[in-house]
């Protein structure tokens, strides 16, 4: 009667790991993995990262530099913040084989300016489905 102390694969039991966990349904079933670890790694590389970014008025450009086309998406899918105040992104072009620009507006007050604290910042860029964006401090320019 060991079906009470052996894992039961795909079910609602799951056993904590270190590293995340891929689970993969095909046609509504899910696959498991060889003894039950499901290891999701990502090459660094393979991630977009923040090139430079500059400030006018309400509005910040943002230059990303990837070095793969194994992802690609939309400015639907990107979500930036800076300072604690989200940026909605505006438009998203590819301007080069290597680099993409996103532009994106702040919130403003009544007079135009835009909603953002006091400091020195770097954005926050999350796009779905890839993750955050590397962000190399001395690699950036703003």
């Amino acid at each position: 009667m060991n079906e009470f102390f052996t894992p039961i694969p795909s079910e609602m039991l799951s056993t904590a790991h270190t590293k995340p966990q891929v689970i993969v349904t095909i046609k509504g079933i899910k696959a498991t993995c060889p003894q039950l670890n499901c290891d999701y790694v990502i090459t660094p590389e393979l991630v977009p990262s923040l090139n430079s970014f500059s400030i006018s008025n309400a509005q910040m450009t943002i230059q990303l530099s990837y070095s793969s086309s194994l992802f690609s998406y939309t400015k639907d899918q990107v979500s930036v913040t800076y300072a604690n105040t989200i940026c909605l992104v505006s438009s998203l072009s590819q301007t080069s084989d290597t680099i993409n620009t996103l532009v994106c507006d702040f919130p403003t007050n009544t007079d135009g300016t835009p909603t953002l604290e006091a400091g020195s910042y770097l954005p926050i860029i999350h796009i779905y489905g890839i993750g955050y964006v590397n962000v190399d401090t001395s690699q950036v320019s703003s």
